[in-house]
């Protein structure tokens, strides 16, 4: 753009000048008018926003090589670009669905000029005059279409289209008419006709409707005349022939499973000719998309094109609902809807593919019974596929769909299965030092949840034996604990790594949804990468992501500036002093590295300047997110002292605005006046940091007596005890920034920095948002000053109970600021770390498991949670769609049980599967400033709240829908807590009333698979037919005595772990699994206990609560093989801990009475048809007899009796 043109001078008598605006103009040009009126200089200017058009110069196309009104999903397709030749074009293909939600991303000319005019170094857009003309909003797509496919597209953005069948005609009255079209709509929940029309009977019973019995009669009936018309789910012998495993793996390499949002990233420069070409493969979705287009001429300045939409398309297609994630465990029932959009009626065949880990009624890799459905033409048809997963992960969800024997289309999703329970991350830190340099003695020590002994030897060698605990069932879900070392030898520790590459992971726990606390994104990772890239230690990669990082911090954070420059923790709140002073000083370093708005800064520290007092003291009119900074006088120390530091800091990076040199002088004045022997530690920290940066004649005398309040730790760490430990971190790392300042000992800021990063988690962060940026940034600040530190130590780790396991890591300056991982294997041994060499490392040992359902034991807060079914209107409810889905109501009262909780407070509140919350209620709850906002994720709802009083309650009431039919559902749990200090927390867990069918497994016998989901449930049981295993082969033959005997002793001695003869006692049933106590007899096998241990004693026998082979009867004599125990628990009925065995599909339970009967499948034991009993059969040699069962188990106990008999022959 040119900077400026003379439109005309000299004596110009018309009051109208004339000029062509051209492209060079656009977005906006100021129109200055000078003159002089006797001798006085007068100016004025307008500012004028031209609309932005493509020029010749800058325009280009975007089209099809081949055009074609619609694509099919996975062709393959040529994009042609063509304009002026060496323009450069950006393209960005997104799915419409994500603009549906959210239109306001969608990329147009608007933003590309806006963008651009935030770069204007004038006087913005006001000059004393209004704008002329606001830019053209183009680019804008309407949800509607005009093309020539839009009848196809209309139909599938629409769903199901209404049925229209003469029987409506029958009713003349319009509200009984209405009543009949709304029973001939689909039910989402998969009720039957009668199951609807009970629903209704119900409400109308209830006194609770606005409908008549007439209006549930005309329902009912059209209902089912739709129902006897589909034919859903029904399957039959020779159909199932047609869909074989062939035909699924025919389809394989046509299976839709490319869902993705967006498509293409691209970049592309037109070359010769001024053309570019682009080959793209259409994802699988069934949508439509819009390519947006931004180019840049060589000449002509910048071109948006409007975005180009490009429908994907299939006249006949399966569509695969799926809930976000499940539980493992839980009964799932999933839709798989069949649209046909072909002219005819459709006879469809559909079948889901068995899956590894999922019960569906099919084994892993077969096909499931097949639905047989006819799908009119124009519509849509549902059928549902019941599925349990065993396991947590990520599963396969296939289904393909056949008529008249050939494919029509196949859908391959994932269904993301979460352990159940809740997660439990459990760590704790060591410095390794094997030079000792901190002098620190050997000890025994503890964390709150390990053991562990350390000591140091001559040469420089340090030894650690770490103790892990034993965990019975009621702490730990079997199978799911996890452990691993992480080792990082730089001097900010553990987060230096997360910082860069993935801030969001540093408090991925927390919510991130306020003005504060989206400064984890920008804070963190400024200050690592400015060590990095002063030490000259950070990669062009992870530069180039830590830069992005920083540039979506700052803009993020301007969705909550204020007009005047102020920050404000929601966009619809009051601006915040202390948050505007912690933004803008954070902005003032950025701007360093990456392009930030002068005005932005500029601005923000005008409004800082407005809010001091004569005094020089700073006041926030408005509460204080981070409520704890309210200490000392009033809070006006802390907040001044806070405040000096953005006017200094901002000041240091070279920022002009008019009296900030005046105002932190002033500020410095008062708080060199406000100190005094009773200041808190946080508050004398604070102030000894702020005064440090600057000339204050009061700062010596701070850091003295800030060094007479230093503690040190058990493990010869320094720090500064504020009250609660997020404070400490924050105090601490104030009072080590001032050292460095003051150039203080380095033995007492080594320490402290040693303290800070024992209070680090494996994550990078600590407690809060706050403290982990405080404490990051004074880490980065030190690890400047020892960035010269040698480092070279070896880390070997080793188990007593596995002498194979032997891993080592050696640490040096190149791998120093990463992670350093070692898994440890799952097991109760003793773990030993052996270091030697010289520098510091911190040593992160980390557990975690899914831990049962159970409120936490030391609750903070009172909570009461209320989740019911409501009484609605349903008549109103099955407005629209016509669906009817189940509301329930949620109510999460919460009353802190401490006295003076200061600070921002969040209410986590996790959702059922199944479950979506009514976004209006939850919007109302933050109209009626119930709550100050709320932040919605796929398993939870999570309330922000101002506080949580202890002399009331904080009540939140929201409905919600059942989208999902649901059984064995798993509890969902609530959680309050201080953001500022998490430790502060209660976690309670609700479920639906106890009589619910949702807690429940749906085994009907009915044509959807329910009876087949629930056999395939039991496989995780010990074998029924017990007879059979042992004696026949697999053609079903009866194996001979020797080949049954020889089979019984490989299982025995090579399947399982150990096999006892014994007796059950009176067993309980709790949690869904049967838990026996078993007196053993007879050792026939010892596994992980011995046979001293054992014998005449009791061991706890668990199987799931529907092994029907595991029914034990007591007093009578069973063998139990299985697999050794893996924790143990602490037995009621005897007082001690022992191992508590599960016995599963891996074990066989052996009635012994039962097998002295005569066998079914003896060859010798019973009379032939037509032999008498008096007639004797030739005798035969045991290796030609047939096997009798009941012989068979005496030989076994006879042989396994004796040691030197059991597993050597």
């Amino acid at each position: 753009m040119e900077a400026a043109k003379i439109a005309t001078e000299g004596g110009v008598l018309d009051p109208k000048v004339a000029f062509v605006v051209t492209p060079e103009m656009t977005p906006s040009f100021r129109l200055v008018v000078v003159a002089f009126v006797d001798n006085d200089l007068v100016t004025d200017a307008v500012y004028v926003n031209a609309v932005p058009t493509c020029t010749t110069d800058s325009h280009f196309t975007l089209t099809w090589k081949s055009p074609q009104a619609v694509l099919e999903p996975g062709s393959t397709e040529t994009l042609l670009l063509k304009g002026t030749e060496g323009t450069r074009v950006g393209l960005l293909g997104v799915d419409q669905a994500v603009y549906l939600l959210r239109r306001k991303d969608l990329l147009t000319r608007k933003k590309v000029f806006q963008s651009m005019e935030a770069k204007d170094m004038g006087n913005g857009q006001d000059a004393g005059r209004k704008a002329v003309e606001t830019l053209a909003n183009a680019g804008v797509v309407l949800l509607t279409s005009q093309a020539s496919y839009a009848a196809p597209v209309v139909e599938r953005q629409r769903g199901k289209r209404e049925i229209k069948l003469d029987i409506v005609k029958e009713y003349e009255n319009e509200t009984l008419r209405d009543c009949c079209s709304r029973g001939m709509q689909p039910d989402q929940l998969l009720r039957s006709c009668s199951e609807r029309e009970e629903a209704l009977l119900s409400y109308l019973d209830a006194g609770v409707a606005l409908y008549t019995r007439e209006c549930v009669a005309a329902f009912g009936k059209c209902c089912i005349h739709v129902e006897d018309n589909q034919a859903v789910g029904r399957s039959s012998a020779e159909e199932a022939d047609v869909l074989g495993m062939s035909n699924f793996k025919d389809l394989e390499g046509e299976e839709r499973r490319n869902f993705r949002e967006t498509w293409i990233f691209n970049q592309l420069t037109l070359r010769e000719h001024g053309e570019a070409s682009l080959e793209v493969t259409v994802p699988d979705s069934i949508t439509t998309w819009e390519v947006s287009a931004v180019g840049v001429a060589p000449s002509g300045g910048i071109c948006v094109l409007d975005p180009l939409e490009i429908p994907v398309f299939k006249k006949l297609f399966v569509e695969v609902n799926l809930p976000y994630s499940v539980i493992q465990k839980e009964q799932i029932d999933i839709p798989a809807t069949v649209y046909n959009y072909d002219h005819k009626d459709l006879k469809v065949r559909v079948a889901m593919l068995g899956t590894k880990d999922v019960c569906s009624g099919a084994k892993e890799g077969k096909r499931s019974s097949v639905r047989t459905l006819t799908v009119p033409a124009g519509q849509g048809r549902t059928v549902v596929f019941p599925v349990v997963p065993l396991a947590a992960g990520e599963r396969e969800i296939r289904v393909a769909a056949y008529s008249d024997g050939s494919a029509i289309d196949s859908v391959k999703v994932m269904l993301r299965v979460e352990p159940p329970g809740f997660s439990r991350n459990e760590s704790f830190n060591l410095i390794l030092d094997p030079q000792n340099t901190q002098k620190r003695p050997a000890r025994n020590a503890a964390s709150p949840t390990h053991g562990y002994r350390e000591s140091f030897a001559p040469g420089g060698k340090q030894f650690v034996v770490i103790k892990r605990p034993d965990r019975s069932p009621k702490e730990v879900i079997p199978g799911s604990e996890r452990c691993e070392i992480n080792i990082v030898g730089d001097e900010m520790g553990a987060a230096l790594e997360a910082s860069v590459k993935n801030p969001g992971d540093l408090l991925k726990r927390m919510p991130k949804n306020c003005g504060e606390q989206i400064m984890i994104y920008l804070a963190p990772t400024l200050y690592a990468y400015e060590y990095l890239k002063t030490a000259s230690r950070i990669s062009p990669e992870d530069e180039r992501i830590a830069l992005r990082y920083i540039r979506r911090g700052y803009q993020m954070n301007l969705n909550y500036r204020k007009s005047d420059g102020s920050f404000a923790v929601w966009s619809n709140y009051n601006s915040s002093l202390w948050l505007t002073a912690f933004v803008v000083r954070t902005l003032c370093k950025a701007r360093k590295y990456i392009l930030i708005d002068e005005k932005v800064v500029t601005s923000g520290l005008g409004y800082i300047l407005t809010q001091q007092k004569q005094d020089g003291s700073f006041h926030d009119i408005f509460n204080l997110i981070h409520g704890d900074l309210l200490g000392g006088v009033n809070g006006t120390v802390p907040l001044t002292a806070y405040t000096l530091l953005t006017l200094q800091e901002c000041d240091r990076e070279g920022v002009q605005v008019a009296g900030l040199t005046e105002s932190f002088a002033k500020a410095t004045g008062f708080i060199e006046g406000q100190l005094n022997p009773n200041t808190s530690p946080y508050v004398l920290s604070l102030a000894a940091y702020a005064l440090s940066l600057g000339k204050s004649p009061a700062k010596n005398d701070t850091l003295r007596r800030l060094g007479g309040i230093f503690q040190r730790g058990n493990e010869g760490g320094l720090y500064v005890s504020a009250g609660s430990e997020p404070l400490s971190v924050e105090a601490t790392s104030y009072a080590l920034m001032a050292l460095l300042n003051a150039g203080e000992s380095r033995d007492d800021i080594t320490a402290m920095v040693q303290w800070l990063n024992l209070q680090m988690n494996p994550s990078g962060s600590l407690r809060s948002s706050q403290d982990t940026v405080v404490a990051l940034q004074a880490l980065s600040k030190y690890a400047l000053y020892a960035r010269d530190a040698d480092i070279d130590l070896t880390c070997e780790v080793t188990l007593s109970g596995d002498r194979n396991f032997n891993r080592t890591l050696r640490i040096k300056r190149d791998n120093a600021q990463q992670r350093n991982r070692i898994e440890i294997p799952d097991s109760n041994d003793k773990i030993f770390v052996n270091v030697k060499g010289t520098g510091r490392a911190t040593m992160y040992f980390v557990t975690s498991y899914e831990s049962p359902v159970g409120a936490d034991l030391l609750c903070k807060f009172d909570l009461k949670i209320n989740f019911t079914q409501q009484k609605v209107n349903v008549s109103k409810a099955l407005e629209g769609k016509g669906s009817f889905k189940e509301i329930y109501s949620m109510e999460v009262c919460a009353r802190s049980l401490e006295k003076k909780l200061k600070g921002m407070a969040i209410l986590d509140v996790g959702l059922l599967t199944g479950f979506n919350p009514v976004l209006a209620d939850l919007d109302k709850l933050v109209a009626d400033k119930r709550v100050d906002s709320y932040e919605l994720s796929q398993r939870s709802v999570v309330f922000y709240l101002s506080t949580i009083p202890s002399n009331a309650s904080v009540c939140v009431e929201f409905g919600l829908q059942q989208a999902f039919a649901v059984g064995k559902l798993q509890s969902g749990s609530v959680k309050a807590y201080a953001y500022y200090d998490p430790d502060i927390s209660c976690r309670k867990f609700y479920s639906p009333d106890s009589t619910s069918p949702m807690l429940k497994s749906n085994c009907s016998d009915d044509n959807e698979g329910h009876s087949e989901v629930c056999r395939c449930l039991e496989g995780g049981c010990p074998p029924q037919e017990v007879e059979e295993m042992f004696m026949k082969k697999k053609g079903g033959a009866v194996m001979k005595t020797l080949d049954c005997r020889e089979y019984m002793r490989y299982h025995a001695c090579d399947k399982v772990d150990f096999v006892w003869l014994g007796t059950p006692l009176n067993g309980s049933h709790k949690d869904g699994f049967i838990t026996v106590p078993f007196f053993i007899n007879k050792i026939l096998k010892p596994g992980i206990e011995s046979q001293q241990d054992l014998l005449n004693k009791t061991r706890v026998v668990k199987a799931r609560e529907n092994c029907e082979s595991f029914k034990l009867t007591e007093g009578s004599r069973y063998i139990i093989m299985g697999k050794d125990a893996k924790y143990k628990e602490k037995d009621p009925r005897f007082g001690d801990e022992q191992y508590v065995y599960v016995i599963d599909s891996d074990s066989v339970v052996i009635p012994v009475e039962a097998a002295k009967k005569p066998s079914r499948t003896e060859g010798g034991g019973r009379n032939r048809p037509g032999t008498k009993p008096s007639e004797k059969r030739p005798s035969q040699k045991p290796e030609d007899q047939k096997c009798d069962f009941g012989k068979l188990i005496a030989w076994f106990i006879n042989e396994f009796s004796d040691e030197s008999k059991r597993c050597n022959t």
